[in-house]
């Protein structure tokens, strides 16, 4: 129902306003003219219905421009500011908004802090974006997944012109046998530069490089480069042939697109594809054996190198060395050599005994020249003697004459109880020097 106001109303109304500040106004134009209830206020709040400044801080004077029309049309459809809710249901056009957000803005009054931090959000959007404030916005452009531009309600251009200069239709280009990339315009790449999936400035590039294995293989796709990548699978599969034989490494050929050789034959003989000859490596138990990475050029240099290090790491070779002939025996006696680095040592102690100077407290008693003298060696003896003994004594292979023979000393020497240092070696010697001279004890 309609009334009309005299004036004793109105001065009644403007007194609880001045009295009461944080009654909120009712959005009455107090006129002489016959009034109605307005959804979203006055046009014009009077001087006198302004509320003091504290009761009117905004919490928000600032709002971007260029956002999409929609984009504030969807907040005003889904906000709880009563003064909205006419446009939620139809009641109130766009335009009618955004006139009393302007006024109430303006006005810094109870009108404008009634609106909460939510509204006075929107309401700013509108004021900086005044090509929204129509029943009829203008049509916003966005970049299409195609690279186009495309007219859009929710796009984020205001023109067709400002899709383009933000970079739609640019595209990833990719170069797979130089292995670069770069950008192309207007969906076209340069010449030899094919497209990648995805698009600039929205989602990564993936790969579209195809790479030939050697084998008729393609590959792919794969961030790839060189002379077997190609820039698509068909490029890659027309070209992937194998046909003639390249050496890929030594001793290692296979058939490529781009061989030089007509067989693995004559392939496997060029002179770069022949492999290294083995050299030799030493393993301190099985003693030098050839090898791939082997250090040394021959059997008997990795050996003595080998033993070298041996000796070299032996605290008593390296100390006093002392009583060679007794350690010979406690080493060797019961546990005779059975890796090669016990082969070094009791190498090595044999020949540090055998060449003692002066008296031998190994060899008492002339024990070599004994030997060479049965053997007819270096002047001792006729040599009739020999292997076995005197034939005419009845000494023979397989039954050799006791003590008087290079194989009697070596049963002697085999069986003597007890074994001493020098009885030791003197067995270690008769043995040495059978195999020397052909003697089969």
């Amino acid at each position: 129902m309609i009334n009309n106001i005299n004036e004793s109303e109105k001065n009644r109304i403007r007194k609880l306003h001045r009295n009461y500040s944080v009654i909120k106004e009712q959005d009455i134009d107090v006129e002489d003219e016959p009034v109605g209830v307005d959804p979203i206020g006055p046009v014009d709040d009077g001087e006198i219905l302004k509320a003091p400044i504290e009761k009117t801080k905004t919490v928000t004077q600032s709002a971007p421009s260029g956002i999409p029309c929609q984009q504030i049309y969807t907040m005003l459809m889904g906000s709880s500011v009563p003064q909205f809710q006419a446009y939620a249901t139809g009641g109130v056009t766009v335009d009618a908004i955004c006139h009393k957000c302007n006024s109430h803005h303006q006005s810094q009054g109870l009108d404008w802090a009634s609106y909460g931090p939510q509204g006075q959000q929107i309401c700013l959007l509108l004021i900086q974006n005044p090509q929204c404030c129509t029943n009829q916005p203008p049509t916003m452009w966005k970049c299409s997944p195609t690279g186009t531009c495309t007219q859009d309600p929710n796009g984020q251009f205001q023109t067709q012109q400002d899709c383009i200069n933000s970079g739609c239709g640019d595209v990833y280009c990719t170069d797979c046998q130089g292995g670069t990339m770069t950008m192309g315009t207007a969906g076209v790449c340069p010449q030899g530069y094919v497209p990648n999936p995805g698009t600039p400035g929205s989602t990564q590039p993936t790969p579209v490089c195809y790479e030939c294995d050697g084998n008729g293989n393609c590959n792919g796709p794969g961030w790839t480069m060189g002379q077997m990548s190609f820039n698509s699978q068909a490029d890659c599969q027309a070209a992937c042939q194998p046909t003639d034989w390249e050496c890929i490494s030594p001793g290692n050929c296979q058939q490529t697109p781009t061989g030089t050789f007509p067989t693995q034959a004559a392939c496997m003989a060029s002179p770069g594809c022949q492999p290294p000859p083995n050299m030799w490596e030493c393993d301190m138990n099985n003693g030098c054996s050839q090898t791939p990475t082997g250090t040394y050029n021959s059997q008997t240099q990795c050996e003595t190198a080998c033993c070298q290090d041996v000796i070299n790491n032996w605290n008593w070779a390296q100390g006093s060395q002392s009583n060679p002939c007794q350690k010979f025996h406690n080493l060797f006696h019961s546990n005779p050599p059975t890796t090669f680095a016990d082969q070094c040592k009791y190498d090595y102690l044999y020949n540090l005994i055998l060449n003692l100077p002066g008296a031998n407290p190994c060899v008492q008693g002339n024990f070599i020249d004994l030997l060479d003298g049965y053997m007819g060696l270096n002047g001792q003896g006729s040599g009739n003697i020999g292997c076995y003994g005197n034939p005419n004594s009845g000494g023979v292979q397989g039954n050799p004459a006791l003590y008087n023979s290079v194989c009697g000393k070596i049963i002697q020497f085999g069986n003597a109880n007890p074994m001493t240092p020098s009885k030791y070696f003197k067995w270690q010697y008769a043995i040495w020097f059978a195999n020397q001279n052909g003697c089969i004890c």
